[in-house]
């Protein structure tokens, strides 16, 4: 197993990429992770995983594991709080466990965010509803809120929060397969209802929230 061990005289820094984010359990011991860096500041390690972005806090002199990369911050005196822009994955046993490809929560100190409006499973060249069932729809819609969110600056790996409007909570299982398939081990928060009505007859709509 390749690893990359840390100096103790010089930690290396990396620049975190957009797209990173941070998976820290509130329960998590945080004095292993940060040792005081000055009088009132705090050294912060982690090792964030190379293709996953996710990211774990470990000791000053703990070795990355393969495939991984050091990544430290300072932060005030006491805290663990990650640079702006950064996710932190909310987890807690003291509610229900998430069961879908959603997480409790996620937490981000923000310099930009981004409310996108419901999109429905509308082609933008025709503005017609998608021909086929909750399947079609649910690709139709998610391609909609990718190009919003392109427009924006952003991607889908900004999105913090997902609210989810079915016309017949039948299909939950299906548009759940679909939507699964565009978020990976950090998805947003979620919201899903069955609704009496959808815009345009349509079978579902979504609307998100990003930040970043």
């Amino acid at each position: 197993m390749t690893t990359h061990r840390r100096s103790p005289t010089a930690a290396p820094t990396r620049r975190l990429r957009p797209a990173v984010v941070v998976a820290l359990a509130l329960s998590m011991t945080v004095p292993l992770a940060a040792h005081a860096h000055g009088g009132d500041a705090t050294l912060v390690h982690a090792c964030v995983n190379s293709a996953s972005g996710v990211m774990r806090l470990v000791g000053p002199n703990d070795a990355c594991r393969n495939g991984e990369f050091p990544l430290d911050w300072r932060t005030a005196a006491g805290s663990v709080a990650p640079p702006s822009g950064v996710k932190q994955v909310i987890s807690t046993p003291d509610a229900p466990a998430a069961i879908g490809p959603y997480s409790q929560a996620l937490k981000i100190s923000a310099r930009e965010t981004m409310y996108v409006a419901g999109q429905l499973p509308l082609d933008p060249a025709t503005n017609v509803i998608v021909p086929g069932g909750i399947v079609e729809q649910t690709q139709r819609v998610m391609a909609n809120l990718l190009a919003v969110l392109q427009a924006g600056g952003m991607t889908i790996d900004n999105v913090m929060m997902a609210n989810v409007y079915l016309k017949n909570l039948n299909d939950f299982a299906a548009f759940n397969a679909v939507y699964a398939t565009y978020f990976g081990s950090a998805p947003p928060a979620r919201a899903t209802v069955e609704v009496a009505r959808v815009p345009r007859d349509a079978l579902i709509e979504i609307a998100l929230i990003a930040a970043k």
